[in-house]
């Protein structure tokens, strides 16, 4: 776990300083939100579930271990979802959109969402008409607020 951290660390540290300022503390804290980060924790992923070592995940694999998914139907169909290839092994490029699917996707689904005038920006008056779909991509966890530029 250690060492798992002190490659995060370096990978956060942009200016390589040995030190983190703000934003390179919340690349550490949050890499997904941070472009620079997404090979790293596609690696750290990789490393926590492939355990025969070969660069892809298998769906044992997938649903393995502790942070593998819980075997299912549900898993089953994530599974297949981003197997693109139908290959039964999820490639590196395939887990890359997996992992990040939430960060990829979401911005431009939200953006379409909100934006009535279909400019392709959000305004201050679109983006405060619809709180309920902002609400959870602005706090997380004991009301911290994540993104407090909105």
């Amino acid at each position: 776990m250690k060492q798992e951290e002190r490659r995060r660390f370096a990978a956060s540290d942009k200016d390589q300083d040995g030190g983190l300022d703000k934003e390179e503390f919340r690349a550490f804290l949050y890499p997904r939100e941070h472009d620079h980060m997404h090979d790293h924790l596609l690696q750290e992923t990789l490393e926590g579930m492939d355990t025969d070592g070969d660069g892809a995940l298998t769906y044992d694999e997938f649903t393995g271990g502790p942070h593998g998914m819980k075997p299912g139907s549900e898993a089953r169909q994530l599974f297949q979802k981003s197997d693109e290839d139908g290959n039964d092994l999820l490639s590196r490029d395939e887990l890359k959109h997996y992992v990040l699917a939430s960060v990829l996707g979401d911005e431009d689904s939200i953006v379409s969402t909100l934006d009535r005038n279909k400019d392709g920006k959000l305004s201050r008056s679109e983006v405060a008409a619809h709180p309920d779909v902002l609400t959870p991509l602005l706090y997380k966890g004991h009301g911290d607020v994540v993104h407090d530029e909105f």
